[in-house]
């Protein structure tokens, strides 16, 4: 069993990453910008009790990453999924290479 933090938990990608880490056992930070709204995250919740918790953040505000990651801090560090923004090039340590380039014949 894992510790995982998922941004962007509230839909699409990140909603199915949270669903699959939970079905798997997995303990489920699940963070998008507005937990009130995110009724598909309060259903998990219920489902998995002890195992989803609900955070606020916008990545695009530095205040809202260090409420997050005080809410977050816990001995046992979670291993991060982003649902936002995630590619099918993306791959671990390929940070600042989201978008591949593309090359032409010329």
């Amino acid at each position: 069993m894992q510790r995982i933090l998922v941004t962007g938990a509230n839909r699409g990608l990140g909603l199915e990453f949270t669903r699959q880490l939970l079905a798997r056992g997995d303990r489920v930070l699940a963070a998008c910008r507005h937990p009130g709204k995110a009724l598909p995250l309060t259903e998990l919740s219920a489902a998995y009790p002890g195992h989803l918790h609900v955070l606020p953040l916008e990545l695009d505000k530095e205040r809202s990453i260090a409420e997050a990651a005080r809410e977050a801090a816990a001995p046992a560090r979670p291993r991060p999924a982003h649902g936002a923004g995630t590619t099918s090039g993306s791959r671990p340590g390929s940070a600042g290479r989201c978008c591949p380039r593309r090359r032409t014949n010329r």
